[in-house]
């Protein structure tokens, strides 16, 4: 979980998956985002909600000799 900050009353969150199924395993991405939720709220009560945002890919490597290096043909 990535604390991305608070907008008014309401907090945002961004979930990653820890392994496991990769991107979410269903009811169970569901039931971690409840409780992210619940204890926010329960430290946080001036707070509203509790939002999760899009988990962002990872950036591409690619490296520099792959892009620059020319191979016999």
């Amino acid at each position: 979980m990535e604390w991305a900050g608070v907008e008014g009353q309401v907090a945002r969150v961004r979930l990653t998956s820890g392994g496991g199924c990769g991107s979410g395993c269903g009811d169970k991405a569901s039931q971690v985002t409840d409780a992210v939720r619940e204890a926010v709220l329960a430290v946080a009560p001036e707070l509203t909600a509790v939002e999760p945002l899009p988990s962002t890919p990872a950036p591409a490597f690619v490296p520099l000799t792959t892009l620059t290096h020319r191979g016999a043909r």
